[in-house]
């Protein structure tokens, strides 16, 4: 997809406004025409990005975040200001990160401004400390992982992989949530 580039994400605001330009229908989880924004990000971060207000979207809108990975969106809003949409989360990785505007109704196009905003009440960062097995086959090691800052909506999903990003069974360790 031809997306719109943004920039870096950076404290303030990144605002852009559409008029009926650049509707594609590149997405497949879309309704129909949406626009599709690209940022890249530099270090764990949050972020708000916005339609609502009087400059906002001029039809019942839909955003979509996504990653450059994987096209399953990280958050989407349908609603969070009446029939305007806004995402904040918290960004975990570096990288580029995709928004897609989308209409409810396929047939729906109108003004939009569009606004990112780097936000510190959704950014965190962790510590983690490793304790190694004391020998082969042991079950001594541990990983103890502490989540610092605001961020996220419980409840939170733990995923644990191997070096070669392989889902671990999670038959094969046990786990404590303090």
């Amino acid at each position: 997809a031809n997306a719109i580039d943004l920039g870096v994400l950076s404290p303030g605001v990144i605002n852009h406004f559409n008029s009926n330009e650049c509707y594609s229908n590149y997405y497949l989880q879309s309704n129909g025409n949406d626009v599709i924004y690209s940022f890249t990000v530099n270090n764990p971060s949050g972020v708000n990005i916005s339609l609502c207000g009087v400059n906002g979207a001029q039809f019942d809108s839909y955003l979509y975040l996504l990653n450059d990975t994987n096209m399953i969106p990280i958050a989407s809003d349908d609603n969070n200001c009446g029939t305007q949409s806004e995402i904040s989360t918290s960004l975990c990785n570096s990288g580029t990160y995709y928004i897609v505007v989308d209409a409810v109704n396929s047939n729906d196009i109108g003004t939009f401004t569009l606004s990112l905003t780097e936000d510190a009440n959704f950014s965190f960062s962790s510590e983690i400390n490793i304790q190694n097995v004391t020998c082969a086959s042991g079950n001594d090691g541990q990983i103890n992982v502490n989540i610092l800052g605001n961020g996220g909506q419980p409840p939170f999903d733990y995923y644990w992989y191997d070096i070669n990003m392989n889902t671990l069974d999670s038959s094969l360790f046990s786990y404590s949530l303090l």
